[in-house]
């Protein structure tokens, strides 16, 4: 272990840990970390970690202080199994670590939530990758989200609850798991400095009531005294404990009476005087002195009930009425084009009045019906099949590098190529009944769901990916529970903009195959110059887009109702 000593020693300042002298929970012994600008090729090292050793009994609370770029969050990571150590060793309650496990939870400074998971369905996640029955998931859940103070907020996506309630959750995932190390990563960094006062009181709240031993990063001096039962100090370049402080301050304790105290200011000089002589910038520490006292009791109870104002009358704003604006834009289009086509020869034109009259005559006569129920009969399956596909070859390749190389070229050339193209082959392959239009709309629409799919996946953060890796979620779950979920925007869009292609498949199948459909129908009128009834053919292709397109956006709000909310009014 590389240490130094500081120019005054303290009392408080050690080179050897003291938690060697009991039985550790957790053991690091001489670990070393390395980065590389090219892994592949292990050029332009960066070390890290240079052979950290520290022990922590159990039930320990432990800071780990230090300037950025010191190793602290590194260190946390390798201790996690979120990275592994180029040397060394690391043990957990005797127990070599060779990845994440259930006996460890990480605790995220950016929270760490899924968001199209609820408060309710994130705290459960850990339990549920574990494989715990429902039942016992529920009652371990509700405890737990009574315990950190988020009763009536389960039914919450985590866009709609404040950042303090965020970070709550995800101390309450950790905690379900009942695990012996308890890993944070500057949890408390994104909230303002009150939030994270009273954050600080309820963690050492719920951790008296544990037997967790917890490992807390923090660039904050006053958080780490009045949290830790001791700060490890690290200095950086290469990253390196610089010293081991013992906090003396008696526990239980309350910011209101801990931080006034004379010992908690001599603490705090010791470990600036610490990190001054590591030759390194020091931490970002706010004075927590300064801030109003938090009372001990204090909980994330709800707000008292207040006398709220009678609202001001909202001023009348046009796109608060999309459908008026809609049927006013409707009205004129038919309008000017009543207007205009009564002006024009009827072999060449037609105009509303006169297809509305023509539409009744072909639906008492079956002719619109027998068209209609040919077209959907091939667009259904057509587009069914490409959903299947297009869906799952799309989250292969975004997932797996090796199958994306197996197929990116032939999807690339196959996308660029015009089905009109392809449709002699494809009558010669398999002639010209239903079985050649299926597979041309498959093909029309296939394509942009393969590739959005793929772009979807590609743009899953990593750190959802770690979230569920922390869990000590296996690639299976991974893929269902966080790869499919989050790129199923993407996989909405990508159905949606297939439905015009899938009509067009079609309608270009039936014009080219046997003649039959609302293509058929369309080659047919036209040839007749019945400009009125192939007007309805079109509108009702117009129709049937706009119904599919809006049953696409149905089920997305259906399956995706976390990303509605979220949108921007």
């Amino acid at each position: 272990m590389v240490t130094s000593t500081p120019a005054e020693p303290s009392a408080n300042a050690r080179q050897e840990p003291v938690a060697d002298q009991a039985a550790p929970m957790l053991e690091v012994r001489e670990v070393s970390k390395v980065f590389y600008d090219d892994p592949k090729v292990r050029r332009h090292e960066l070390l890290v970690l240079n052979r950290v050793s520290l022990s922590v009994p159990k039930n320990q609370f432990v800071c780990l202080l230090g300037p950025s770029g010191c190793g602290k969050t590194t260190l946390l990571r390798v201790v996690a199994g979120l990275n592994e150590s180029d040397g060394g060793a690391i043990f957990v309650n005797g127990r070599p670590v060779r990845g994440p496990g259930q006996d460890r939870s990480m605790v995220f400074q950016n929270y760490g939530l899924l968001p199209w998971r609820t408060v309710e369905a994130n705290v459960q996640f850990g339990l549920e990758v574990r494989g715990e029955p429902t039942e016992e998931r529920k009652a371990k859940c509700e405890a737990v989200i009574r315990k950190v103070g988020l009763a009536g907020f389960e039914r919450h996506y985590p866009h709609q609850i404040s950042g303090g309630m965020q970070q709550r959750t995800g101390l309450a995932r950790a905690l379900s798991k009942d695990p012996e190390i308890l890993l944070m990563d500057e949890p408390f960094a994104a909230v303002d400095m009150q939030t994270r006062e009273v954050l600080q009181e309820e963690l050492l709240r719920i951790w008296n009531t544990t037997q967790t031993t917890v490992l807390f990063v923090t660039h904050s001096v006053e958080e780490a005294v009045y949290l830790g039962d001791r700060v490890i100090v690290m200095a950086a370049k290469p990253g390196r404990i610089r010293a081991d402080v013992t906090i003396d301050l008696p526990r239980p304790r309350y910011a209101s009476n801990v931080k006034s105290s004379p010992r908690f200011g001599e603490l705090c000089a010791t470990l600036r005087e610490l990190l001054v002589n590591a030759q390194e910038p020091a931490a970002n520490g706010i004075d927590a002195r300064q801030a109003p006292p938090i009372s001990a009791s204090t909980t994330p109870t709800a707000a008292p009930a207040q006398v709220v104002a009678p609202l001001a009358k909202r001023k009348f704003h046009l796109t608060d009425h999309p459908n008026g604006i809609r049927a006013a834009s409707l009205a004129l289009t038919f309008g000017i084009w009543e207007w205009y086509g009564r002006g024009v020869d009827p072999i060449f034109f037609s105009y509303p009045t006169a297809i509305a009259a023509a539409f009744p005559a072909m639906i008492k006569s079956g002719e619109l019906q027998k068209a209609l129920l040919l077209t959907l009969q091939g667009l259904v399956a057509g587009f069914s099949l490409s959903i299947l596909v297009g869906v799952v070859i799309g989250l292969l390749m975004g997932r797996y590098r090796l199958f994306d190389y197996l197929v990116d070229l032939q999807v690339s050339a196959l996308y660029s190529t015009p089905n009109v193209a392809l449709i002699p082959l494809l009558i010669l392959w398999f002639g010209l009944g239903m079985t050649s239009k299926i597979v041309i709309v498959f093909l029309a629409a296939v394509f942009p769901i393969i590739v959005n799919t793929y772009g979807g996946v590609r743009n899953v953060s990593r750190s959802l990916v770690e979230i569920a890796q922390a869990e000590g979620a296996g690639e299976r779950q991974i893929f269902g529970k966080i790869i499919v979920p989050a790129s199923l925007p993407f996989i909405m869009a990508g159905i949606r903009l297939a439905v015009g292609r899938a009509v067009v498949g079609m309608v270009v199948a039936e014009m080219f195959t046997a003649m039959s459909g609302l293509g058929g129908a369309i080659v047919y009128y036209g040839n007749a110059f019945a400009t009125d009834k192939l007007f309805v053919v079109i509108i009702l292709l117009a129709l049937l887009g706009v119904g599919l397109t809006g049953a696409v956006k149905f089920l997305e709000v259906k399956m995706a109702p976390w990303k509605q909310t979220e949108r921007a009014s």
